[in-house]
């Protein structure tokens, strides 16, 4: 008989702020202000091995709200994670630690964004949803530009190098859907989204049953969410369920009986099909179809993870 290989693993052995800062270099004169400040937002990722099997991880972002020429606050902060990832072919590990690491970790920045910016006497900057997905492929697609393209700056070579040391350890998926970014799925046949939360507000578009949303604020009575486009609409609250669906956004997504390549396919699901999202695994998602059919399905073949 021949051996079978080990079993891929992935967890979080740790969640943590690495580093909190928060400046008003303009108090107390600045709360005397009343316009509305610009704010601007940077955000980096990087990802590193620590020993053998083990990643961190870490999501930085710089928030800088301005005045004309005038600083009203500045507040950095980088949430960081150690993963414990073993098993996992390169091509796979990759879009782990560059995806879906940082969609574990970004819901926890966030909250120390807001939470800082509160502390600092000011309204809560709440910091959209990211793409990291699309972030992840830019890089990619830059880093392969700036090798094989001719004439490529010093700097743009010393910035690719930390990406691709970055990647080198990045990319695996999460094995729990406890710690993810926040889904619900619309429970109305028809379910009206408004531009704000009030009936009487512009009617933006609707949604049918099933359709995974990502919770974006959450209100008495109301709730904006973020569709598989990125469109932000506001939604009755009346109108969710905690049931977790996932959207396929490819065409022919291919179920299989077992989280791996070679396994049988049990249904095939076309594009914008919804599924019911029974638990995640190691680069795939164990989902059951309308029907009652249950299988896996590739993580990067679904939306509302």
């Amino acid at each position: 008989m021949s051996q079978q290989p080990n079993p891929p693993v992935f967890s979080i052995e740790k969640l943590f702020v690495k580093d909190l800062s928060v400046e008003v270099p303009n108090a107390p004169r600045i709360y005397l202000e009343r316009d509305t400040p610009q704010v601007e937002i940077q955000m980096n990722t990087s990802a590193n091995p620590i020993d053998e099997g083990y990643f961190e991880v870490v999501v930085s972002v710089t928030v800088t709200a301005k005045l004309a020429e005038k600083t009203v606050f500045l507040v950095e902060a980088s949430q960081g994670g150690v993963f414990q990832i073993r098993n996992v072919p390169q091509e796979e590990l990759e879009p782990v630690l560059g995806i879906t690491c940082p969609n574990i970790l970004y819901p926890y920045l966030r909250e120390v964004i807001s939470d800082a910016v509160v502390r600092a006497g000011f309204a809560p900057v709440l910091l959209n949803p990211v793409n990291f997905d699309a972030i992840f492929q830019a890089q990619r697609e830059a880093k392969t530009q700036v090798q094989f393209g001719a004439g490529a700056t010093q700097q743009e070579g010393t910035m690719i190098g930390l990406w691709s040391a970055a990647i080198v350890v990045a990319g695996l998926l999460a094995s729990a859907n406890a710690v993810a970014l926040e889904f619900r799925s619309v429970t109305e046949p028809a379910a009206i989204l408004y531009d704000a939360p009030s009936t009487k507000a512009q009617r933006l578009f609707i949604l049918s049953q099933g359709y995974p949303v990502e919770v974006v604020v959450k209100l008495e009575g109301w709730t904006k969410v973020r569709d598989d486009t990125g469109e932000f609409a506001w939604i009755e609250n009346i109108h969710l369920s905690d049931r977790h669906t996932v959207m396929v956004k490819v065409a022919g997504a291919e179920a299989r009986q077992a989280a791996n390549e070679n396994s049988p396919v049990v249904f095939t699901a076309e594009k914008g099909v919804f599924l019911e999202l029974v638990e995640m695994a190691v680069g795939w998602v164990k989902v059951r179809h309308n029907d009652g059919a249950i299988g896996f399905v590739k993580v990067s073949q679904l939306w509302g993870l």
